[in-house]
């Protein structure tokens, strides 16, 4: 599908004839890798349910000492 997008772009830009920019291999590739990379991203986000995150961080959360706990001070009380 990837290939076709990109021929289509190819061809468009030199059938035409106007002033519609052509882009060059490393780009083309470089479109590709962004795309593929979001779809990777969007389908690690899109595997865990809210619910299965919230769950996560508390786990998270209850592993993590307690950063407001006051230390004893005094020997004498």
């Amino acid at each position: 599908k990837k290939k076709i997008q990109a021929t289509e772009i190819v061809e468009a830009g030199s059938a035409s004839g106007s002033k519609q920019r052509v882009l060059t291999k490393a780009e083309l590739s470089f479109k590709q890798m962004q795309e593929k990379t979001q779809n990777k991203r969007i389908l690690e986000k899109a595997s865990m349910t809210h619910k299965e995150r919230v769950e996560k961080f508390n786990q998270h959360l209850d592993s993590l000492t307690e950063h407001f706990d006051i230390p004893k001070v005094s020997w004498t009380k």
